[in-house]
C-alpha cells in the first residue's frame, strides 16, 4: 500500500509542542517498521521555513523524493467566516494532490489544526482511507473556557464532524477513547487505542556531569534546586495553580527552590507568570522562564530537578509525566 503521512503538525505552531513531537516520531516510527509499504510525508509550502526542518529530521529514515510539498494559498484558516470559500478550495486542493499521488491511505497524526494558520485539514473517503489521532476533546468539557468565540466553536465542532468520518480513529489513551465513544459515538472497528510512548533513545536519565550541570544551570538563570514544569499557559494545564502551590510552600522551603517553567511564551504571558508570582509574594528569582529549550536541556532539566510538577486539570495522555519519568 502506499501511506502518506501528513506532516503540517511538524511545520507550524504545534511544531514545538508534545504534538509535532509524537507526529515526528510516529512517522519515523512506521517507516522504519515496515518494507511492506510504501510511503511518502506530506507537507505544505505555507511555513516554507520549516520544510528543510523536516527533511533533515527525517534524512536517512525515509528517501528525500518521497518527501512531497502541496502548494496552496493564503487566508485559508478556518475558524475565520471570511476565510470560508478560500479554505474549502484548499481542502479540495489538498484532496486532490492526495489523490493524484496515488494514495491508499492518508495518516493525519494532529487533524485538529488550521483554525488559526495556514495549514489545511481534509479527510475525505471518497478515494481513499483516513486515518486519524485523537488527543483529546478537551475543548468539549468546557467549551466556554476553551472555544467561547462562536466562530472557533463553529470550525472546532466542524472539524469534530469531519475526524468523524475517518476510516480509523487511533485514540492515544483508553480516556480517549472512551470519550471517543461517549462523544463522538465513534464504535466498532473505527476506534483503536495506540498509547503514547517516548523516544527511548532520547529521553533517558542524564549522566551526571557536574560541569554540564553547573553550564545548564547558569544559562538558564537556575541559582537553587528548583520545581520544573514545561507547560504552555493554557487553562487546563493550570499554571496558576503551579504557582499558587509553590507560593504555599513554608518559607524556608519556597526560598530555598526555584520555580521553572519552561516553553515558548510571549510577553503577555511573561508579565501575566510574573505578576501571579508576585501576588504570591515570591521574589523576583523565583520564577525563571529560560523560555523554549533544546531536546538536550529538557532532558536536562528532568534529570536535575527536584520535582517535576503537572497539576493540569485534564489531559489526554500525559505525555510530559512519561518524558519526566
Amino acid at each position: 500500500m502506499k501511506i502518506i503521512i501528513d506532516l503540517q503538525s511538524c511545520q507550524n505552531g504545534s511544531k514545538l509542542r508534545g504534538i509535532g513531537r509524537y507526529s515526528l516520531n510516529v512517522a519515523k516510527e512506521l517507516i522504519r517498521s515496515t518494507n511492506q509499504h510504501s510511503f511518502i510525508i506530506l507537507l505544505t509550502d505555507r511555513f516554507a521555513n520549516s520544510i528543510d526542518y523536516v527533511r533533515s529530521e527525517l534524512d536517512g529514515v525515509i528517501d528525500q523524493d518521497s518527501i512531497v510539498v502541496c502548494s496552496l494559498f493564503d487566508g485559508i484558516s478556518s475558524a475565520d467566516p471570511e476565510n470560508y470559500w478560500r479554505n474549502h478550495a484548499a481542502e479540495s486542493l489538498y484532496a486532490s494532490f492526495v489523490t493524484r499521488l496515488g494514495a491508499d491511505i492518508v495518516f493525519i497524526p494532529s487533524p485538529f489544526e488550521g483554525f488559526w494558520d495556514s495549514t489545511v485539514v481534509s479527510i475525505d473517503r471518497s478515494t481513499y482511507r483516513s486515518v486519524v489521532t485523537l488527543h483529546d476533546l478537551i475543548p468539549l468539557e468546557e467549551p466556554n473556557k476553551y472555544i467561547p468565540a462562536q466562530r472557533d466553536r463553529d470550525a472546532y465542532l466542524k472539524r469534530l464532524n469531519d475526524v468523524k468520518q475517518a476510516d480509523l480513529v487511533v485514540a492515544i489513551s483508553t480516556f480517549v477513547a472512551d470519550e471517543a465513544r461517549r462523544r463522538m459515538a465513534v464504535e466498532g472497528n473505527r476506534l483503536i487505542t495506540a498509547l503514547n510512548g517516548i523516544d527511548g533513545s532520547f529521553f533517558h536519565p542524564p549522566k551526571g556531569d557536574k560541569v554540564a550541570r553547573e553550564d545548564l544551570m547558569a544559562r538558564l538563570g537556575i541559582s537553587r534546586p528548583f520545581v520544573f514544569n514545561s507547560s504552555p499557559l493554557e487553562h487546563r494545564k493550570n499554571l496558576e495553580g503551579l504557582i499558587a502551590s509553590f507560593g504555599s510552600m513554608k518559607p524556608s522551603v519556597r526560598n530555598a527552590h526555584q520555580l521553572v517553567i519552561a516553553g515558548k511564551f510571549d510577553a503577555y504571558a511573561q508579565n501575566y507568570l510574573r505578576g501571579l508570582a508576585r501576588a504570591e509574594g515570591l521574589a523576583d528569582d523565583s520564577l525563571v522562564l529560560p523560555g523554549f529549550v533544546s531536546d538536550s536541556d529538557l532532558v536536562a532539566l528532568y534529570g536535575q530537578c527536584a520535582v517535576f510538577g503537572f497539576p493540569s486539570w485534564t489531559a489526554g495522555f500525559g505525555v510530559s509525566m512519561i518524558d519526566g519519568m
